[in-house]
């Protein structure tokens, strides 16, 4: 069985560029041949998927809590009132094969991160120091890890792919 993919937060206080950096990202770690995946979560509870008139929505209108969507190429779950799973077990079942998953957020989960700064708008580091695998952006506060500016997406991508492939 394959190792499970590395998993990295990207975090960051709202209008920082957080999904940017994401796009950046996977753009440039495909090139290097890097098989990654993305996650967004939506910390402000707004997303809304299952819209009035459509079959899913009749379903869950008519009791069902969990509607999916299933073709030859396509997925989409929705819960209306959430899963009883967890990051990890969503990251083993739908990235199985994949080198590395970007998570956009959930900065109060455990586990690696990038820290993405922006001046006028980050206000205070969020990170642990121990978590903390490179900040990104501006260069705001003095953190135990490397920064890589908006210049070097490229240079943090290839940091990305390398602790991918050795995670040790």
């Amino acid at each position: 069985m394959a190792a499970p993919p590395l998993v990295i937060h990207i975090i960051g206080l709202k209008n920082t560029g957080k999904s940017g950096l994401m796009e950046s990202l996977i753009q440039e770690l495909n090139k290097l041949g890097t098989r990654t995946g993305a996650i967004k979560h939506d910390g402000s509870g707004h997303f809304r998927w299952d819209r009035d008139g459509t079959d899913t929505h009749r379903f869950r209108e008519a009791g069902s809590p969990v509607t999916v969507v299933l073709s030859d190429r396509d997925l989409a779950v929705h819960a209306a009132g959430g899963l009883d799973i967890t990051l990890p077990e969503i990251v083993r079942t739908f990235f199985r094969g994949f080198d590395l998953v970007l998570v956009e957020g959930f900065k109060k989960l455990e586990g690696k991160k990038i820290e993405v700064l922006r001046e006028g708008v980050s206000t205070h580091p969020l990170s642990p120091d121990d978590e903390l695998i490179a900040t990104f952006g501006d260069p705001l506060f003095d953190r135990n890890a490397p920064h890589f500016d908006a210049a070097n997406v490229r240079a943090l991508a290839e940091r990305l792919a390398h602790l991918a492939r050795d995670p040790g």
